[in-house]
């Protein structure tokens, strides 16, 4: 989970991390680099989305990110 994050009208994402919260972070892009070679990731205003989906198509992961309150 994320310690914080907010999306403001210039579409800008302001992303703040605790040093756990980091480890949880890089874990997930490396599970997810093992899946697919491209990271697509989507901000909405309650949560952060990583994705990929492998070369053939056949296997796509994505992991869910939601702040702590």
């Amino acid at each position: 989970s994320l310690a914080a994050f907010r999306r403001d009208s210039d579409m800008a994402l302001d992303v703040r991390l605790s040093q756990a919260s980091l480890k949880t972070f890089s874990n997930a892009i490396t599970c997810l680099s093992k899946i697919g070679k491209d990271l697509f990731i989507e901000a909405d205003h309650d949560q952060l989305v990583l994705r990929t989906l492998n070369d053939s198509k056949s296997a796509f992961s994505a992991f869910y990110l939601n702040p702590v309150s």
